[in-house]
C-alpha cells in the first residue's frame, strides 16, 4: 500500500496503541474510551481510501464496522447484545466480500481450504460446550458466522483471509478468557485487543485494496447499485 494511502489509517493505529498501553497499565477508563474510538477512526480511513466511494461494497464494509463499533460499546453493557452486534458485523462482512464489484478471487483457493476453518470452529466448540450453559445456541451461531466470514474472506483474497483468521484467534482468546479462565493467557485482554485491532485493519485494508485493483470496479459498482435500488 502506498504511503499516502496508509496515512489515513494512522489515527486508528495510534488509538490501538493507546488502547493496548492502557490495558497493560490497567487504565480502565482510557482503555474503554480508546476502544470506542477505534471503529469510527477505521471507518474514516476506509472512506478516505476506498474507490469507488459510492458502492454496495463500501456500504456493507462501513455497516460491518458500525456493527463492530456497536459490539465494542455493548459488550461492556450486555454480553448478549454485544455478541449480537458482532454477529451482524460478520454477516455484513460476508455480504461485502460477495458483491459483484469484487472480481478478484484468491487463485489458489479450493473448497478444501475451508476445512481448517471448520476444524477451528469444532475445536473452539469442544473447549466451550460444557462451560457456556444456556448461551450455547448463541455461541454456536456466532462461531458459525465468524468462521464462515473467515472462509469467505480467504476465498476473496489472501490478505482478507489473514484478517479473518486473526479475527478467529481474537474471538477465540476472548471466549477462553470469559468461559475457560483456566486456559486463558496472561494479560489476555491485551492479546484479545491486539489481534482484534489487527483483524479489523487487515479486513478494511484488504477489501479497499481488492476493490481498487478491480479494473471494472466502477461500472460493476454502478450495476450493483442499480440492482439494489
Amino acid at each position: 500500500m502506498r504511503t499516502k494511502t496508509f496515512l489515513p489509517y494512522l489515527p486508528y493505529a495510534a488509538a490501538a496503541v493507546v488502547n493496548l498501553i492502557a490495558d497493560l497499565a490497567h487504565l480502565d477508563a482510557l482503555a474503554r474510551y480508546s476502544q470506542w474510538a477505534l471503529m469510527p477512526l477505521l471507518i474514516l480511513a476506509v472512506l478516505l481510501t476506498i474507490t469507488p466511494l459510492r458502492s454496495p461494497v463500501t456500504a456493507w464494509l462501513v455497516l460491518a464496522l458500525l456493527f463492530s463499533w456497536g459490539g465494542d460499546v455493548l459488550l461492556g453493557v450486555s454480553f448478549v447484545f454485544g455478541l449480537g452486534s458482532f454477529l451482524l458485523a460478520h454477516v455484513s462482512f460476508i455480504v461485502a466480500f460477495t458483491r459483484r464489484a469484487i472480481r478478484h478471487r484468491n487463485p489458489s483457493w479450493t473448497w478444501r481450504h475451508a476445512m481448517p476453518f471448520v476444524a477451528l470452529y469444532l475445536a473452539l466448540l469442544s473447549l466451550l460446550v460444557t462451560h457456556v450453559g444456556a448461551m450455547l445456541p448463541a455461541v454456536m451461531l456466532y462461531g458459525l458466522a465468524l468462521c464462515t466470514m473467515a472462509a469467505v474472506a480467504a476465498y476473496t483474497s489472501r490478505l482478507l483471509g489473514v484478517g479473518g483468521l486473526v479475527f478467529i484467534v481474537s474471538d477465540g482468546l476472548l471466549a477462553i478468557h470469559l468461559f475457560r479462565p483456566d486456559l486463558a493467557l496472561p494479560q489476555s485482554g491485551f492479546w484479545v485487543m491486539l489481534t482484534y485491532t489487527a483483524a479489523e485493519a487487515l479486513i478494511a485494508i484488504g477489501l479497499t485494496r481488492t476493490v481498487r485493483r478491480t479494473p471494472s470496479a466502477v461500472p460493476v459498482a454502478l450495476q450493483d447499485a442499480q440492482a439494489t435500488s
